[in-house]
């Protein structure tokens, strides 16, 4: 499933294009004549106010298509749909995840999943909660190997360690808990709002632990 602007998008990202103009025109006999031979098709009720949807008619076609991209150009691709998606508004945070990780992009890849760790505890969904704060972690890592070491990386880790020490607690193992709340505590700023929280985490962890 793509849209018009969306696509505008990847293309101005990933070609030099002499005019968003000329782009745009290009684009448009492109879509007329694809949906002419049957390749995509325009769907119903966009996602996006505003947008035109369209999707591909056969699986095969979007799976042939995403083959020909070399290995530089779909990692940049997924980057900057990535971006593109997450300014129009979309509401699933594993949908951004995803696009983030393929497009090597870590760090807004944790961002997202920790949205998606935020959303699995308020629905309670324990497990999902966990395996997205694992995700948020293995994500912050590899934006660290790269050379980020910012206090927002780090941020974006402790509330993940928050949401885990608090599903421990909910799931009985105040031990486990205690370890995810004294590493918020050490990423964040001591005397913060956040700080105190994972400390409050903390300290229920002991007083259940005895």
């Amino acid at each position: 499933t793509f849209w018009r602007a969306g696509l505008l998008a990847l293309l101005g990202g990933l070609h030099s294009t002499p005019s968003t103009a000329a782009a745009s025109g290009d684009l448009d006999g492109w879509i007329e004549e694809l949906t002419r031979r049957e390749v995509i098709e325009r769907r119903g009720l966009a996602r996006f106010p505003g947008e035109v949807e369209w999707g591909f008619r056969n699986e095969h076609f979007a799976a042939a298509a995403y083959a020909m991209l070399t290995e530089r150009d779909r990692a940049a691709g997924h980057a900057l749909a990535g971006v593109w998606l997450r300014e129009a508004g979309e509401a699933n945070p594993l949908a951004l995840a995803d696009h983030f990780q393929r497009g090597e992009r870590p760090a807004d890849a944790a961002r997202a999943l920790g949205d998606a760790a935020r959303q699995a505890l308020e629905g309670h969904d324990l497990v999902g909660a966990l395996g997205h704060v694992q995700s948020v972690v293995a994500q912050c890592a590899r934006a660290r190997a790269q050379g980020d070491g910012s206090a927002e990386l780090d941020a974006v880790e402790a509330r993940a360690r928050i949401i885990e020490s608090e599903v421990r607690l909910w799931n009985g193992e105040p031990a486990q808990a205690l370890p995810a709340a004294q590493a918020a505590m050490a990423l964040l700023p001591e005397g913060t709002a956040e700080w105190f929280r994972a400390a409050g985490e903390a300290g229920t962890s002991l007083g259940r632990a005895g």
